[in-house]
C-alpha cells in the first residue's frame, strides 16, 4: 500500500500496482461452473490446457510471473450388501465412510507468450495415498527470446508451440475430460475407467496453434526417468 501525506494533514491510501487480487479470486470460486470447466470445446483442446488454471499469483519480477495452484477432492462412499457368505459365514452390512482424499500442488513460472515452466506434485493419490511424489515437469516454449524473436526461427512460433520434459502424453481427448488425482473439475463423476489410457513420459511435442488444420507431433521415451 502507498500512503501520501498532503499539507492539510489528511491521509489518503491508494492501492499499489502489485496489490493482491485474492478477494476477487475467492469470489470466483463460488460462481456457477461454466461449460468449459466440464467439457472440452475445440478451442481449449490445447496441450497447455491439460493442467488446471492457477489464478493465484504469488510472485512477479519484471515480466516473470509465478503462480501456485492447489486442488483437492473428498468422497463419501455408501455401499450396501445383503446375503453375502464367505466360507458359509453370513457377513454383516457395510458402514458408510469417507474415502482417502486426494490433492495436487502445482507451480507455474511463466513469461507471457514466451515460456512456461510447469511442475506439479501429487500430495495424495490413488496409487500412493500416503506419499507425496512428482507428476509432471516440463517447459513449454511459445517463442524465442530477443534478438531471436524476429528471426525466421522466431517467427515460426507464431504458428507452433514446443513442449519438452516429463508430461502426460497428449492423444485423443481423454486428458481433457479425466480426473487427475485432486484435479476433478472437468470430470463431474470424479473417477476414470478401470483401464485408464493415461501415462506420463519423458519426451517432446510440437503442435500447431493456428488453423485451419491443427496437428501435433510428439515422441516419448517410454519411461518416467
Amino acid at each position: 500500500m502507498a500512503t501520501t501525506m498532503p499539507s492539510d494533514s489528511s491521509v489518503s491510501v491508494q492501492p499499489s500496482q502489485g496489490e493482491s487480487k485474492i478477494g476477487s479470486e475467492v469470489k470466483s470460486w463460488f460462481q456457477p461452473r461454466t461449460e468449459e470447466q466440464y467439457f472440452s470445446p475445440f478451442e481449449i483442446m490445447n496441450p497447455s490446457h491439460i493442467r488446471p488454471d492457477m489464478p493465484l499469483e504469488i510472485g512477479l519480477i519484471d515480466d516473470l510471473h509465478l503462480n501456485l495452484g492447489f486442488q483437492s477432492e473428498g468422497r463419501l462412499q455408501v455401499l450396501q450388501q445383503e446375503h453375502v457368505f464367505i466360507k458359509g459365514v453370513n457377513k454383516p452390512g457395510l458402514n458408510p465412510g469417507f474415502q482417502t482424499p486426494f490433492a495436487n500442488l502445482s507451480l507455474l513460472a511463466s513469461i507471457p507468450d514466451k515460456l512456461d515452466v510447469y511442475f506439479d506434485l501429487y500430495i495424495a493419490s490413488r496409487p500412493h495415498p500416503n506419499q507425496m511424489y512428482a507428476h509432471e515437469g516440463y517447459m513449454l516454449f511459445k517463442g524465442l527470446p530477443a534478438p531471436f524473436d524476429n528471426s525466421p526461427a522466431g517467427r515460426i512460433f507464431d504458428y507452433i508451440n514446443v513442449k519438452a520434459g516429463g508430461f502426460d502424453i497428449d492423444f485423443g481427448d481423454g486428458n481433457y475430460n479425466r480426473s487427475n488425482a485432486g484435479f476433478v473439475q472437468r470430470n463431474p463423476l470424479i473417477g476414470n475407467p478401470l483401464v485408464d489410457p493415461n501415462v506420463e513420459e519423458i519426451g517432446g511435442e510440437v503442435y500447431s496453434i493456428k488453423g485451419p488444420i491443427y496437428w501435433l507431433v510428439g515422441a516419448g521415451g517410454g519411461t518416467t526417468t
